[in-house]
């Protein structure tokens, strides 16, 4: 029913931990895809050793391509299922994930929950509130804040691939372009109220601690978004 979307590009200190919380899904119908990327640290090898021989875990190798958008793209063109699920290769899922989301699937296009910041030894150190209605997640948009989280998210295979994926050209800010596209599309949102993530915080984080090309206006004025646009 579900495929989750995992991007790999050197998460050997923390893969393990995103891992463990995938595996203790209280949802077990699953398929993971991970793609990795321009790995050259050991990352491969511990996510052989975790997974082992379980058969919905498949594994692909993209050699040195570069790019969170360009591996997700291509991860998309593997899915069969009718819904997708992204994590970061440095997130963590409360176990019961999965499991809130499948059971309001049919409430909106697009279903993410609250997300808890967690820093390089899995403490907690920040409750990141959101947005819960349609309405209220799309003025936030509007105003440049991102109301969906990336590792959050649950949404159906046809409308990502209706949107053709993750623009590359954005990247760092390809989650906030993403829903931006969904939004233009008339696409409900929805925030479970229940603090199900754990987005990572650290120094060197591989996708977005990093100076970007674009601001969030930029993605704004990309999608041809303003105060005025109507909700």
């Amino acid at each position: 029913m579900v495929t989750i979307l995992l991007p790999v590009h050197n998460d050997e200190k923390y893969i393990n931990f995103t891992l463990e919380s995938l595996l203790s899904q209280t949802y077990k119908e699953y398929k993971c895809i991970i793609g990795f990327n321009g790995t050259i640290d050991k990352s491969k090898e511990i996510v052989e050793s975790c997974v082992g021989a379980d058969q919905r875990f498949i594994i692909k190798d993209f050699g040195d391509s570069k790019g969170k958008s360009a591996t997700l793209n291509k991860l998309l063109d593997a899915v069969e299922s009718d819904y997708i699920c992204l994590i970061d290769g440095d997130d963590m899922w409360h176990e019961k994930k999965l499991e809130s989301q499948i059971k309001i699937r049919e409430s909106a296009d697009v279903i993410g929950t609250l997300a808890s910041y967690i820093n390089e030894n899995n403490q907690k150190f920040h409750n990141l509130l959101l947005s819960q209605h349609d309405t209220d997640i799309k003025k936030g948009f509007v105003h440049g804040h991102n109301q969906i989280v990336n590792s959050s998210c649950f949404l159906k295979t046809s409308d990502a691939k209706e949107i053709k994926g993750w623009d590359q050209s954005v990247d760092g800010l390809e989650d906030f372009d993403f829903w931006l596209k969904l939004f233009k599309l008339g696409k409900k949102f929805f925030n479970i109220q229940d603090y199900l993530v754990y987005h990572r915080i650290h120094p060197n984080s591989n996708f977005n601690a990093r100076k970007l090309m674009y601001t969030v206006s930029d993605i704004l004025n990309k999608n041809k978004i303003d105060a005025y646009t109507i909700i």
